[in-house]
């Protein structure tokens, strides 16, 4: 079971910066880590991982990363400090029987999907695939 420390975390910048996500909090199987550089708790971007368990109707274990990436308005009086969030929900499936190679291997198709080229041109231009 990792124990919660700082995620060191690279942005995509074409000179990429680490970020540091410190722990917030562990709630019901809910981390949840947030990076406090910017100073304004309400533009906090931020990283949760649940882990829910097996039950006798799913036999697998959930994992649910979810990211939040808040921009400020800069307009002066505005009424909500938050312009706009981007935000990405992923939810893995790890059945009870999978082992450990099974679930290195998912975590690697996922991970290097998004470093994949022809992935990151349609995810940062929102394009489609043709």
């Amino acid at each position: 079971m990792p124990q919660m420390a700082n995620l060191i975390i690279n942005d995509g910048q074409t000179t990429p910066v680490a970020h540091t996500f410190s722990p917030v909090k562990n709630d019901a199987g809910t981390a949840v880590f947030s990076d406090k550089s910017g100073g304004i708790a309400a533009g906090y971007p931020t990283i949760s991982h649940t882990v829910t368990a097996p039950t006798k109707a799913q036999k697998y274990y959930k994992h649910r990363i979810k990211v939040s990436v808040p921009t400020l308005d800069t307009a002066i009086g505005a009424v909500n400090p938050v312009a706009f969030s981007h935000g990405g929900d992923c939810v893995l499936f790890c059945p009870e029987r999978g082992t450990a190679a099974n679930r290195k291997d998912l975590f690697a198709y996922i991970g290097n999907y998004f470093l994949n080229a022809s992935a990151k041109v349609s995810l940062e231009n929102n394009e489609s695939w043709y």
